[in-house]
């Protein structure tokens, strides 16, 4: 009996043997990368194309770069306003892709300063506008004409929607602003009047 399973055992390993050689002859050989021929010069790599700021926005910051002495009023709840005056310093910043707004505005004994920048995509072919400012009040917005912005104003837990209109001559800047918490019901909040 040992005898019968020591020979099945043998056939089996023999059988497995022979179909594992017959595989490998059968197999094609692993090709190898070609050799780079020795005259052939070397490929390089693309060159990164910087990219270059909108044409849009050139033109703009034309019109924007600058001192400028501003008045106007704002309001809560759409009634109730509040006049303030102040400067804002408008540059061409971070390798001329954005315009960079630096206000200080004082309204009463509350003084307040805003940071913002403008750009335009181009690819989107639309203006996108951000800002912050020192009582952690914070919006974005965008528009297609520069002229109207929408967008979003967050201060104190709340967000809410923002409207603007922009109405910009070479030496005069008239803004006026709507919010709304829902999107339905709109109110005034903004408005201001800027001078060179």
């Amino acid at each position: 009996m040992k005898t019968l399973i020591t020979i099945a055992a043998l056939s089996a390993f023999a059988g497995s043997t022979a179909t594992a050689d017959d595989m490998a002859k059968k197999a094609p050989e692993a090709k190898k990368a070609p050799e780079p021929k020795k005259d052939e010069p070397k490929k390089e790599a693309p060159k990164m194309v910087m990219p270059k700021p909108a044409q849009e926005l050139t033109d703009m910051a034309k019109g924007m770069v600058g001192n400028w002495t501003c008045t106007g009023k704002f309001s809560m709840d759409g009634t109730a306003w509040t006049e303030f005056k102040g400067t804002n310093k408008m540059t061409l910043d971070l390798e001329k892709f954005w315009v960079k707004g630096d206000a200080a505005m004082t309204a009463g004994p509350m003084k307040m300063k805003m940071t913002e920048f403008v750009t335009y995509d181009a690819g989107q072919k639309k203006w996108h506008r951000l800002s912050v400012d020192s009582m952690g009040g914070s919006e974005t917005g965008w528009s297609a004409d520069g002229k109207s912005w929408e967008g979003e104003s967050r201060m104190m837990g709340m967000t809410h929607k923002v409207k603007s209109k922009v109405e910009m001559g070479p030496k005069a800047i008239k803004v006026t602003s709507e919010g709304s918490m829902d999107g339905k019901k709109w109110m005034p909040t903004f408005e201001m009047a800027c001078k060179k």
